[in-house]
C-alpha cells in the first residue's frame, strides 16, 4: 500500500484499505429514518415542545454526535447521550432528560449531517422552525422553567442554533441567538463563575 501511495501509477493489484465503520454509520441513518417521515412530522407541526418518535430522535442524535463539539457543544456528551437513549422517559429522574429546545437543535443538526436522502428542504425547514420556536420561548415554557439545567441548556441550544443559522447565511438571525445566549450568561452571572 505504501508503494502504491508513493507511485500511484506504477503498482496495480494491491489491497485497498477502507474504513470498516463507514458502512454501518451510513446504514444507521438510512435504515432507521422512517419512509413516511412526512406523516410523522405532520401532527408535530406547530408543536415544538412535543418530542419526535424515539427511533427518529436516536438516529438524529447519532448523526449529529461526530460533529457536535465543532459546533459549540460545551455540555457533557456522555451525560447527554445517556439521557436521550432511554426509551421510557417516565422513569427518568426529574431534570435528567434534556429540555426540548436543546433536543430540537440537536435534531436539526442531525438531519443536516444525515447521509439519508429522506430529508427534503421542506423537512429541513420543519426541523429549523421547531428549533427556532422552542429556543425562542424556552424559559417561558412551564415544563422548562422547573428543569434544574434550563438556563444552561437554553444557552447551549441558542449557540447550536446560531451556528446553524450562520452556516446557512442567515447572519442576522444567528446574531440574535448569540445575543440571546450572551444575555442569559450575563443575566444569571455565569460569566463570573469561578472568578473572584
Amino acid at each position: 500500500r505504501l508503494s502504491e501511495l508513493l507511485n500511484p501509477s506504477g503498482v496495480s493489484g494491491s489491497v485497498a484499505l477502507y474504513d470498516p465503520f463507514e458502512q454501518s454509520r451510513g446504514q444507521s441513518s438510512v435504515e432507521n429514518v422512517p419512509q413516511d417521515l412526512d406523516i410523522i412530522m405532520q401532527p408535530l407541526a406547530g408543536k415544538p415542545f412535543e418530542d419526535l418518535p424515539i427511533n427518529l430522535s436516536i438516529v438524529l442524535v447519532h448523526d449529529s454526535l461526530p460533529h457536535i463539539r465543532k459546533l459549540g457543544f460545551f455540555l457533557s456528551i456522555d451525560k447527554f447521550t445517556r439521557s436521550i437513549q432511554v426509551s421510557d422517559y417516565s422513569n427518568l429522574q426529574e431534570g435528567l432528560r434534556p429540555i426540548q429546545p436543546l433536543l430540537n437543535t440537536i435534531y436539526l443538526w442531525g438531519a443536516h449531517f444525515s447521509s439519508s436522502p429522506a430529508y427534503s428542504p421542506d423537512q429541513m425547514s420543519f426541523f429549523l422552525n421547531r428549533a427556532i420556536q422552542s429556543v425562542s420561548s424556552s424559559l417561558s415554557t412551564p415544563g422548562n422553567r422547573d428543569h434544574p439545567q434550563a438556563v444552561i441548556q437554553t444557552i447551549q441550544a441558542s449557540v447550536l442554533l446560531a451556528n446553524y443559522l450562520f452556516c446557512h447565511g442567515r447572519l442576522l438571525e444567528g446574531r440574535y441567538h448569540v445575543a440571546s445566549a450572551s444575555s442569559l450568561i450575563l443575566s444569571f452571572g455565569l460569566n463570573k463563575l469561578g472568578g473572584h
